[in-house]
């Protein structure tokens, strides 16, 4: 809400509820969730019936407070159900609200609250029993940058929901991770500088493309994958994967792929070199491209290349 407003009856009300369900089962995201959602009803309510507020104190009453504590307190999400189960329930729950609709004769005030209660009880429980769709998660070291904004160490939530949509992402001194859910984990080491798709949809067949622009990008696909097709799109060709980990470094001489784990293909203008794990492929502007094997000596030039990418695979 805006500074310097008082906050209105509804906001209030919702306040008082929210302070009464158990501090562990509603976390800060499902709190502004049931906060939207309930504000959203109420003004919807009040428009189409050309009224005032219906509610006239500053606390609801017995029954509508009960449903709401009782659906407020059950916010904890079941295993094993997937996205598009979620999105039926969704749909079918909206449907049957559409077809009780119609013109009907005026319900008693105190009638209309509660009817308006019951069903944002019901968008509660659909949106917070059943799994939400993927988001980010964010990790920051340092400051970085998305789309010429500064997100503070303090501002890993903020970023995470500014990365909802698509922007450039900068990194400082130190590397910043971004985790997809269970699904994928990217490491944008120091000095990164990666556009970032619209929040992706994990449906097995959506493309999901980071343009890779400068610097060093890990990737690491996990349990959650649906086998999207992924791409790093890099100034020196396209780098695809369907399920792997592997890292991508951008100089303005050349392109190093890193695969560690899995295969990958890359696309260098209409040649197509397929790299396998353990493996390090050189793209530069100048000859054909170079393949080198992981080594496996310590004091091999190229160690502290791989090192970062190793230490990423071995993490659980």
């Amino acid at each position: 809400m805006s500074a310097g407003r008082e906050d209105s009856p509804e906001q209030r009300e919702l306040e008082e509820l929210l302070r009464r369900v158990p501090r562990e089962a509603v976390d800060p995201e499902a709190r502004a969730r049931a906060r939207a959602l309930f504000l959203a009803a109420g003004r919807a309510a009040e428009a189409s019936q050309g009224e005032g507020p219906v509610r006239s104190g500053t606390v609801m009453d017995g029954a509508s407070e009960q449903a709401f504590e009782l659906w407020l307190a059950r916010v904890l999400v079941p295993e094993g159900v997937q996205p598009e189960v979620r999105a039926r329930a969704r749909a079918a729950f909206l449907s049957g609200l559409a077809e009780r609709g119609g013109a009907r004769p005026p319900a008693p005030r105190r009638l209309r609250f509660f009817a308006l209660a019951l069903a944002a009880a019901g968008v509660l429980a659909v949106t917070f029993l059943l799994p939400e769709a993927p988001r980010w998660r964010v990790e920051l070291l340092t400051p970085v940058a998305f789309e010429e904004e500064e997100f503070g160490l303090q501002d890993e939530g903020r970023l995470a929901s500014s990365l909802e949509r698509s922007g450039r992402i900068v990194t400082r001194e130190a590397p910043t991770r971004l985790a997809l859910s269970d699904a994928l984990e990217l490491e944008l080491r120091a000095g990164t500088t990666v556009f970032v798709p619209v929040l992706p949809e994990l449906d097995g067949g959506t493309p999901i493309v980071f343009e890779l622009e400068a610097g060093e990008c890990l990737l690491r696909t996990r349990a959650g994958w649906r086998g999207n097709p992924l791409f790093v799109r890099t100034p020196f060709g396209d780098v695809r994967a369907t399920g792997t980990t592997f890292g991508v470094l951008v100089t303005p001489e050349c392109m190093c792929v890193c695969v560690a784990e899995g295969t990958v293909e890359v696309d260098g203008g209409g040649r197509i070199e397929r790299v396998e794990a353990r493996t390090s492929l050189l793209v530069s502007r100048q000859g054909d491209p170079a393949r080198t094997p992981f080594s496996s000596d310590p004091t091999s030039p190229e160690r502290d290349h791989l090192e970062p990418l190793q230490a990423f695979e071995r993490e659980p």
